[in-house]
């Protein structure tokens, strides 16, 4: 009678345990798949405001932090890091009295902007790989500067 009711039991634990592990592999990939979904939509607007900032459109960075303080839902240290880092420098800009980025700050201000994109792609499971961030990025901050002095 013991061996039959640890046959049942074995039998029960053997078809049941590879069950439930599949619904919470399952459950994790929905739970992971929602938070992805909600990283991108936060990372899309960022990157909107991002470029109002580098454009100069007044209230923008004030936009900025707000989207940032969003971000600490779900965003990895990473990304809340280089975005933070590109806050600081902007303020040093604006302590300047610059109304834009002045041409010798393009640079770092293209590095950072690419820094903040490539840990942006890297957190929500992306390659940077070929990627020509930081040409695109410098080109749009000359771009707007020449269009302004249009």
């Amino acid at each position: 009678m013991e061996q039959i009711f640890i046959s049942l039991i074995a039998g029960l634990a053997g078809g049941s345990i590879p069950v439930l592990i599949k619904y919470l592999l399952d459950k994790r990939k929905e739970t992971l798949s929602a938070i992805n979904t909600e990283k991108r939509k936060i990372y899309r607007e960022i990157l909107d405001i991002l470029q109002d900032v580098l454009d100069g459109k007044k209230g923008s960075k004030e936009k900025f932090v707000q989207y940032l303080n969003h971000a600490w839902l779900y965003s990895s240290s990473e990304v809340l890091s280089k975005c933070y880092d590109l806050m600081e420098s902007f303020a040093k800009i604006s302590s300047t009295g610059a109304k834009s980025v002045p041409p010798e700050q393009v640079e770092p201000t293209t590095e950072q902007v690419g820094a903040i994109l490539k840990a942006m792609r890297a957190d929500v499971g992306l390659s940077d790989k070929d990627i020509a961030t930081l040409r695109y990025i410098k080109y749009n901050i000359i771009y707007d500067e020449q269009q302004d002095n249009l």
